[in-house]
């Protein structure tokens, strides 16, 4: 009996994974940003590549939505929707893989990353 039960156990722990890893890739369909299971060390080279692009086509999608904003509306604007990705575009630096060589985009959002954290006021400069 004890055999069957932790069969039953197993079973449907694998079978938990394998809808935590499917949910996980929906998500990414979606378009939403999914951490990659790195363990303290770099990420993969092919979610570095498209982590980044999804990066750069949110925060670059930012300055847009603030035309017919006043100046005052649209800075506010554009620093709340840079703090929604900041942690991301964080951890994107921080766990850039050493074997690809720093892309644009990776100057990109280190440096509007950077400008947030020095002048936030100048970061509509910078998008």
């Amino acid at each position: 009996m004890k055999g069957t039960k932790k069969e039953r156990r197993h079973q449907r722990y694998l079978k938990n994974v394998q809808k935590e890893i499917d949910h996980k890739k929906e998500a990414w369909k979606r378009g939403k940003l999914i951490e990659e299971n790195h363990n303290g060390e770099s990420y993969s080279p092919e979610y570095t590549v498209d982590l980044e692009m999804r990066l750069r086509s949110l925060i670059s999608g930012i300055l847009p939505q603030t035309s017919g904003m006043d100046l005052k509306s649209s800075s506010e604007f554009i620093l709340l929707k840079f703090r929604l990705y900041r942690q991301k575009i964080r951890d994107y630096i921080l766990h850039y893989p050493g074997s690809l060589p720093k892309s644009e985009t990776y100057e990109y959002l280190k440096r509007a990353i950077e400008t947030y954290w020095d002048t936030p006021d100048k970061l509509r400069e910078v998008l």
